[in-house]
């Protein structure tokens, strides 16, 4: 993954623009002054659609875990789409 090689990397490598708008608005971090906008930080987000707690003592989440909330993310994105289109 680029964010294990890379992991400052900018998220426009691999999100969209508006599914970095969605995962903001769907996922709040708890310092929101800290606010980093880094690719891990957005992995991060993404996994935590499916429960992932992003604990301390966690490890990082698999391929597999990402893969799965790709899909949902890609849902998400394709209904928030189609009511934006639909009623706004």
């Amino acid at each position: 993954m680029i964010n294990r090689s890379s992991p400052d990397a900018s998220p426009k490598q691999v999100f969209t623009v508006e599914e970095i708008k969605l995962l903001d608005q769907l996922i709040k971090t708890k310092l929101q002054e800290e606010k980093t906008e880094s690719l891990a930080s957005y992995l991060i987000k993404t996994a935590r659609l499916g429960g992932y707690l992003a604990r301390k003592s966690d490890p990082p989440p698999g391929f597999i875990v990402i893969w799965r909330e790709f899909l949902k993310l890609a849902d998400i994105l394709h209904r928030y789409l189609l009511g934006k289109n639909t009623y706004g």
